[in-house]
């Protein structure tokens, strides 16, 4: 059995969830369980387990290296990649090992045999097999890689079909999500009752939809704003399993990398609830139908490249590391304090900066990115030579006899095209997504949306940054202001690249400070100044002193602390931009922050 811990967005809950109904469960001790993190950019189950233990197992891919005495710098290799990981300078092949997927064209394409293989180590596996009252695995992603689905099939691949398997899914709805979701007996989907809460929820929902998973849906926060979330469960026809209430004494033992269930016998009795309703809805195998579009309010233009802008023009990225340290809501404050700036969402998977600056939109352009490969029944002979060499195992026989490509699984390489003998197979451009404009009372946004499932590759994070300077220089601004997506991914990548300063949101918990270092490491390994900002700092004074000791051994200044204040949810719940809202404390701390940013740019 595998059950799966999901959400459109990130820090709605979903890792406490996981960690707390693996322990619930294995109290019950019927049957072996297994405890899996899939978030392989920010693993943080771990954290609250005693992992002393540990073995770690290298992921490895393997990655072209060029033979240069074999080579005649013919630039087939670099014409051959649709993945722009390698080029030709002064006749020599060159490698961008963090855009390479290891598809192997370059190799088969290449007339001197001037390429090989080597391992090239992309994460790691690590395991937990004593001293817990169930199995633990978690993946981590190499700084700097992008292959985070690599890692995951790895994890996927040490699962038992006779243990309870709980996956713990990255935030968002992309590919890294679709793997784990892959033979789902059930998706719990972990949200809050906020409109982001809400809109993420129905991106994720649609995706379990998708893939004929039985789908339940768990409040975390729960409160007096529960019926935004009950609404949408009776419209999309999904459960609602359980409800974990709103409480600073909930965050404080979180904080402090504390079980729930183990120090609030409340909470384990919500677990045990909880999970007896998995079983039950898994049981029954009835699956969602929800399905939900984007809602275009101008005409859809064909894709167009932004016409090429000024890259001198100031740019700042809110990133986190992880989700749900407020990285949104202190973006968007930020935004109504600048006088003359231009903003874009680049979480492309599960964009909210538009909602809580009431973006209204300009255009709406389509993004096709990549192709999938598409075998034509009529021609092809079943000789197997495109399946035997797709390093994605893209390509499986049909229940008709014939081989079919496996959409999910297909990264877009077009090796298989290259290798058919009968030109049985054809590359198909995709719909990726739309990039939108939209007016704010504060300037204008540029946001995109990934259609549900889809690759995140960084190319539509890439086309928002180049529609925002396009905005940017047309309106004449002093600056942008960017929201970043969470983890240290390929997406956080083609966020920060070239940017003028990087500010860390992070929050004083085990798992925000484990995830802020490795957000640094990021912008140290890209040379990418930084700041951080300690969100709800309050809730554990003696992490938050631990944050900014860490912080100043890596010479990067803390800018700012916002106190735990109950009015920024009620703001958020209220649509309520925290700048615009009634004097409180945070909003104090955040018009602070602020200024501090514009003498760090003034410097």
């Amino acid at each position: 059995m595998q059950i799966c811990i999901a959400s459109g967005k990130g820090g709605t809950g979903k890792t406490t969830i996981a960690v707390n109904l693996a322990w619930a469960i294995s109290r019950q001790g019927n049957q072996k369980l297994h405890l899996v993190d899939c978030d392989v950019e920010a693993p943080n189950d771990h954290l609250f387990l005693n992992t002393a233990s540990s073995t770690a197992t290298p992921v490895c891919l393997p990655k072209p290296q060029f033979i240069p005495e074999l080579c005649s710098g013919c630039g087939k290799c670099a014409t051959v990649c649709r993945f722009n990981a390698v080029t030709v300078v002064g006749g020599r092949p060159l490698l961008f090992e963090e855009m390479c997927h290891a598809c192997g064209a370059c190799a088969y394409i290449c007339p001197q045999n001037a390429v090989s293989t080597k391992n090239a180590r992309i994460g790691t596996i690590h395991s937990v097999n004593s001293g817990l009252p169930f199995k633990l695995s978690w993946g981590e992603l190499e700084i700097g890689q992008v292959q985070a689905p690599d890692i995951i099939k790895q994890l996927r691949k040490t699962l038992h079909d006779s243990d309870i398997n709980i996956l713990d899914a990255a935030p968002g709805c992309g590919c890294a999500v679709r793997e784990t979701l892959t033979n789902a007996s059930i998706t719990l989907l972990v949200t809050e009752p906020t409109p982001f809460g809400l809109n993420d929820l129905s991106l994720a929902a649609q995706l379990s939809s998708q893939m004929g998973i039985p789908t339940g849906i768990i409040i975390n926060r729960a409160g007096e704003n529960d019926k935004i979330i009950e609404d949408f469960a009776e419209k999309a026809e999904i459960p609602i399993l359980g409800r974990i209430p709103f409480s600073r004494k909930y965050a404080e033992s979180y904080s402090r990398g504390w079980l729930l269930a183990e120090k609030h016998p409340e909470i384990a009795a919500i677990m045990q609830d909880i999970s007896q309703a998995a079983f039950d809805l898994a049981k029954s195998r009835q699956c969602a139908t929800f399905q939900t579009e984007p809602r275009h309010t101008t005409e859809v233009i064909a894709e167009t490249e932004p016409a090429e802008s000024d890259r001198n023009i100031d740019e700042i990225v809110v990133i986190s590391g992880k989700g749900g340290t407020g990285k949104t809501t202190i973006t968007a404050a930020l935004a109504a304090m600048q006088p003359k700036a231009t903003f874009f969402d680049a979480d492309v998977d599960a964009s909210n900066l538009p909602i809580l600056l009431d973006g209204k939109t300009l255009t709406t352009r389509l993004f096709t990115s990549g192709a999938k490969a598409r075998i034509k029944k009529d021609i092809c002979i079943k000789c197997g030579k495109s399946a035997s060499l797709c390093q994605f195992e893209a390509i499986k026989l049909d229940t008709d006899g014939y081989f079919k490509v496996l959409e999910s699984a297909c990264e877009g390489c077009g090796l298989c095209k290259l290798v058919c003998p009968y030109d049985a197979i054809e590359m198909t451009p995709g719909n990726t997504g739309f990039v939108y404009s939209a007016q704010t009372d504060y300037g204008k946004l540029a946001h995109a949306f990934l259609n549900i499932g889809e690759e995140n590759s960084g190319k539509l994070v890439t086309q928002v940054r180049n529609s925002a300077l396009s905005l940017a220089a047309a309106e004449d601004s002093a600056g942008i202001l960017g929201d970043g997506p969470p983890g240290i991914g390929c997406p956080v990548i083609a966020s920060i690249t070239g940017c003028r300063m990087a500010l860390v949101v992070t929050e004083p918990t085990c798992s925000g400070t484990h995830d802020m270092l490795r957000a640094l490491q990021l912008t140290r390994h890209f040379r990418i100044k930084a700041a951080v900002v300690i969100n709800k700092s309050d809730i554990n004074e003696q992490e938050s002193s631990s944050i900014k000791s860490k912080c100043r051994e890596m010479k990067v200044p803390v800018i700012g602390e916002i106190p735990f204040d109950e009015n920024v949810g009620r703001a958020v719940i209220h649509g309520l931009n925290l700048v615009d809202s009634p004097p409180c404390p945070a909003r104090n701390a955040v018009i602070s922050i602020g200024n501090k940013i514009q003498e760090i740019l003034d410097i």
